[in-house]
């Protein structure tokens, strides 16, 4: 067995019993099909209107962060209307366990978005449970311009604080969903990609890229003759030290320098998971 169909084995079959860092920080980054989402379904009542394919959210090609793909959310609420969105998160039958405190994600709208104008957000984790609903952008969203949105798990609360318990479990988040706010009967269309879970830094690491695409530690693994368990064994380890990485720079200064967080932590990962595969003991890898 090639090391190449060994590394798709292992995520397609073996992802469901152990989780890499990708797992616990990535709830959207790309969609496989072309169209629409898979992991998505949406709904509207007249009059407001929602595109949809299938009863899913769509996909755009030629906007994203991250290729090769972005959702697409377009809308236009009216008054007696409604429309829903639901980003299913739990994938392939397979229970996920993420790490952080904060749901981020990356927005573009050719002519922008105010505050009032966004849609509302709300979450729901694998026992049902749900919090409050809030804005999606709570500031205006500059036109023709990819913006990071933030939004801290403690932020979602009512606007009158339950005396009920809270019991949403962020670490269980199963669902996200997106709904009609104000009623303008404008046309919107909002393009989100990248939807993560964690501290900002483990958002923005993006292991995989520096671990994979490149095909080094496939070749390596190739050429050691490791077999698929030591090879996912060692992308599992360098993603988590890059992510580990990441939680330790002060992004908030390199970003604006220029600084692309994957050149940054990938090289320690990929260092890490090449050190793994060709046996090299833990002193020799911090040589």
């Amino acid at each position: 067995m090639s090391m190449a169909v060994a590394f798709a084995l292992f995520f397609v079959v073996g992802a469901g019993s152990a989780q890499v860092p990708y797992d616990r920080h990535v709830a959207f980054d790309n969609s496989v099909t072309d169209e629409n989402y898979y992991y998505s379904q949406g709904s509207y009542v007249a009059p407001s209107e929602l595109a949809l394919i299938q009863e899913k959210v769509p996909v755009d090609a030629a906007r994203y962060v991250s290729p090769p793909n972005s959702l697409r959310l377009e809308w236009r609420s009216r008054t007696g209307g409604d429309w829903q969105v639901a980003l299913q998160l739990e994938k392939h039958y397979r229970r996920t366990d993420f790490i952080g405190s904060e749901l981020s994600f990356w927005c573009y709208a050719e002519s922008g978005l105010s505050a009032d104008q966004s849609p509302l957000i709300y979450l729901v984790d694998a026992n049902g449970e749900g919090t409050p609903a809030r804005r999606l952008i709570d500031f205006t969203l500059p036109a023709r311009r990819w913006v990071r949105v933030r939004l801290p798990f403690s932020s979602f609360v009512g606007l009158y604080r339950s005396t009920r318990q809270e019991r949403f479990d962020p670490r269980r988040l199963a669902r996200v969903h997106l709904m009609q706010g104000l009623d303008d009967d404008q046309p919107h269309t909002l393009y989100i990609d990248d939807l993560m879970v964690g501290p900002a830094a483990a958002a923005d690491a993006h292991p995989l890229e520096a671990l994979v695409p490149a095909g080094d530690d496939l070749a390596l693994a190739e050429r050691e003759k490791a077999g698929g368990p030591d090879l996912a064994a060692a992308i599992a380890l360098g993603s988590e030290i890059a992510v580990r990485v990441a939680c330790g720079l002060n992004y908030a200064v390199a970003g604006p320098m220029g600084w692309h967080m994957p050149g940054i932590v990938g090289p320690f990962g990929a260092a890490v998971a090449a050190g793994r595969l060709t046996g090299l003991s833990a002193l020799q890898i911090r040589n």
